[in-house]
């Protein structure tokens, strides 16, 4: 069956693989359920609460640089 990666900390999509049913954990950022299309500039994002995707502007997202020169997240 297709399964469907993200980040464990933001919920950010990562891509899909293939497995078993019993590969699907949410804990460890695996999921059956497909991520919703999103156009180019968006990105899908699964929440942990509701278990269900959605879809946020990648310039939500995009890694800046604070004054230390480590990158974090908008």
């Amino acid at each position: 069956m297709k399964l469907y990666t993200f980040d464990t900390e933001t919920g950010l999509y990562l891509g899909q693989d293939f497995g078993a049913k019993s590969d699907v954990n949410i804990s460890e950022g695996i999921t059956e359920l497909a991520p919703p299309e999103f156009n180019l500039g968006e990105t899908p994002v699964f929440d942990f609460n509701t278990r269900q995707w959605t879809v946020i502007e990648i310039t939500k997202v995009r890694p800046t640089l604070n004054q230390n020169g480590e990158q974090r997240l908008k």
